[in-house]
């Protein structure tokens, strides 16, 4: 019973090492396992950070670019305004000098008007005032009229007013 209880012990002591020992190769198995999916997952997060922060740089280069083309633009804008502003202030001086010239037009044409209807009345006034006094205004050639139609400088219309009928009025 000596043996066999001596025996026993080692095989328990074998039974427990051999347990410890799949426990231990199980618990390393597990371990390289646990690291396999850290590792794993470390890789795929540094990815996705590094992918991130390449993105972020990308955005940021936009955002600069887009925030430079926003000052060009707001330039561009004030000067815009600016020129329409002269612009809008240069039509308004053309617009009020050319009433003032339109008002300066539209009055010479008035007196021009008035003018011509006193000249037309004098010529009516000077051609029944001669054609009535015929032969005794004549000019001192013999030929014409009177003044009215005579040919003569100081006539105002031409030979065809003539009542006699000259027919070429020294010049």
């Amino acid at each position: 019973m000596k043996v066999r209880a001596s025996e026993d012990h080692f095989v328990k002591v074998r039974e427990i090492i051999k347990d410890l020992v799949a426990k231990l190769e199980a618990d390393a198995k597990a371990e390289a396992t646990r690291k396999g999916y850290c590792d794993e997952n470390m890789a795929k997060s540094v990815a996705d950070r590094d992918a991130a922060a390449d993105k972020l740089e990308e955005l940021e280069a936009q955002l600069s670019a887009l925030a430079s083309e926003e000052a060009s633009l707001t330039a561009d804008i004030a000067t815009l305004t600016q020129q329409i502003a002269d612009n809008a202030k240069a039509l308004n001086e053309a617009t009020e000098l050319r009433q003032e010239e339109k008002a300066a037009n539209e009055k010479t044409i008035s007196d021009a008007t008035e003018g011509k209807a006193g000249v037309e009345l004098a010529l009516q006034i000077l051609n029944d005032f001669y054609s009535a006094q015929g032969a005794l205004f004549a000019c001192c050639d013999g030929i014409s009229c009177g003044i009215i139609g005579s040919g003569h400088p100081h006539c105002v219309e031409g030979i065809e007013a003539c009542p006699l009928g000259a027919s070429s009025p020294p010049r």
